[in-house]
């Protein structure tokens, strides 16, 4: 990850945020996000010693490298009880992520993923700050504390810590890949600092230690500088990078073979941690799903059980219904027989009364033609009378003639 004390070429891309470090924030670890903040995390006391006696040594991700730097500082400030080292480190937020052999923007990926990493990334910036604070405390027996910034621009990162804090001395350790573009860098930090700040810069090649006193007038002139460790001028330096004896090349080449393996070793720890990192989130994402399914299978039987109670009162409510349109159907059902019933027995009355009437209509019959065959013996016996009658009057008339007869 480049940084200052990774890699301060004095060149970062890209828009710096510096200027949200203008507000100092006391915060512990385990604090949020960290971007545009810087952290102080003082050790045996608050923050707080005053400015001329705070050293801010600037230090690498290269533990190896940036505990020599630590070790030249301590003993060039040695027996002055009164300072205060905060050790730092300024390091750009990540935006390229490897994942499964890939670089992928982090612009690209999901916001909590990315947090995850760039968390994983300041703890593990974080102990190496622990690592320095360690030798501080134990080692050099030193009063300091630690600053872990994260900053777009590392150059304007560093800036806004020695304005804000008001820093007038700054100790920076450079690595390797760096060193080529380590005098921009410086030139650029010369410009921009206070003249009251001063810089030394441990560059690691042939351990030269040299400070350079800041001079910048107010019409913006070039800065110069004063060696006060064994100074040389960048002519001067470079002539002794020729003339370095060749073991020394030996141990470079040594050293990059060292860091190649180091860094192989990182990727596969940081390659560990991303699958770590994702099976975990992929865990908890089935987890969440799992939870999420339980509570839709759960509120999907709940609807059932109630759809199914509600369905069972239903029936319960239709069977009352049932039993009282039987017993009503019942009870019509009795009605309907007694009517029935009595429309039987009246019908059977009717059919009775039409016998009946039938009987008394042939009875009737009969007495008209036994009547009329009265009346017809009736005339003829009155014809029989009548004619007796006559008979009977001849026969008195002729009776009486006959008497008559024989009276004379």
């Amino acid at each position: 990850m480049p940084g200052i004390g990774t890699g301060f070429d004095g060149s970062c891309s890209g828009s710096s945020d510096g200027s949200s470090l203008g507000k100092k924030e006391l915060m512990s670890e385990e604090s949020g996000d960290m971007e545009g903040s810087f952290w102080l995390d003082p050790v045996n006391a608050e923050w707080g010693p005053p400015a001329e006696n705070t050293v801010l040594v600037v230090l690498p991700e290269n533990f190896d490298e940036g505990k020599l730097t630590l070790n030249w500082a301590f003993n060039y400030f040695a027996g002055n009880d009164s300072v205060w080292f905060a050790v730092a480190h300024v390091y750009k937020p990540i935006k390229m992520i490897s994942l499964m052999g890939m670089e992928i923007d982090a612009n690209h990926l999901e916001e909590e993923f990315v947090d995850a990493y760039r968390k994983l990334e300041r703890e593990r910036l974080n102990g190496i700050l622990n690592e320095y604070l360690s030798q501080c405390q134990h080692t050099l027996k030193l009063k300091c504390m630690k600053l872990l910034v994260e900053a777009v621009d590392t150059f304007e990162g560093l800036l806004n810590i020695i304005h804000t804090l008001h820093i007038s001395k700054v100790v920076v350790g450079t690595v390797k890949e760096s060193r080529p573009a380590t005098s921009e860098g410086v030139k650029r930090l010369l410009r921009e600092a206070k003249p009251s700040c001063k810089l030394w810069l441990d560059n690691g090649d042939t351990r030269m230690h040299w400070s350079l006193r800041v001079r910048i007038s107010c019409n913006g002139g070039e800065a110069s500088s004063s060696s006060n460790a064994g100074g040389k001028s960048d002519d001067e330096e470079g002539k002794m990078e020729q003339d370095a004896d060749p073991l020394e090349n030996i141990r470079e080449k040594s050293f990059e073979v060292l860091s190649r393996h180091q860094n192989a070793e990182k990727e596969m720890y940081w390659g560990w941690q991303k699958a770590m990192l994702l099976t975990e989130k992929w865990s908890r994402e089935l987890r969440l799903k799992d939870v999420q399914w339980r509570r839709d299978i759960e509120g999907f039987l709940e609807k059932e059980k109630m759809e199914k109670d509600r369905l069972k009162q239903e029936i319960e409510q239709l069977k009352l219904e049932k039993r009282q349109l039987m017993s009503q159907r019942s009870k019509h059902h009795n009605r309907f027989d007694d009517v029935n019933n009595q429309r039987e027995e009246m019908e059977r009355r009717i059919l009775e009364a039409e016998i009946a009437v039938k009987d008394i209509q042939s009875i009737s019959a009969a007495a008209r033609d036994r009547n009329e065959s009265l009346e017809a013996e009736r005339a003829y016996l009155q014809q029989e009378l009548s004619n007796a009658t006559s008979a009977t009057t001849e026969l008195q008339s002729f009776h009486s003639s006959m008497k008559c007869k024989d009276k004379c």
